[in-house]
């Protein structure tokens, strides 16, 4: 009998995937491969010592390491990444093997 935590993780993550992922497209240099992505969003505010209130926004496209795999490049090494909503916003960022 498998581990019954391991096995929820298992499905959690299939449903994650399944219900709460677009696809966006991955672009390096003349490759370019369309991934399931989680999209996480982070928003900071901060007021300044002039009472202004600063609003960030940060997105996060969280894909899957066996998808990432699939399009690989090799695990652990840097380099740019732009990933690109399919109908939205291009976003840069930096890959790693995390």
């Amino acid at each position: 009998m498998t581990d019954l935590l391991e096995r929820g993780s298992a499905w959690l993550e299939d449903q994650r995937t399944r219900h709460l992922s677009r696809t966006v497209t991955y672009l390096r240099g003349g490759d370019r491969v369309d991934l399931p992505a989680m999209i996480g969003r982070t928003e900071f505010e901060r007021a300044d010592e002039y009472g202004v209130v600063h609003r960030t926004e940060s997105r996060d496209f969280l894909v899957l390491a066996a998808a990432r795999r699939s399009w690989s490049g090799g695990a652990g090494r840097h380099a740019p990444v732009n990933a690109r909503p399919a109908g939205g916003r291009e976003a840069r960022g930096s890959r790693s093997g995390a």
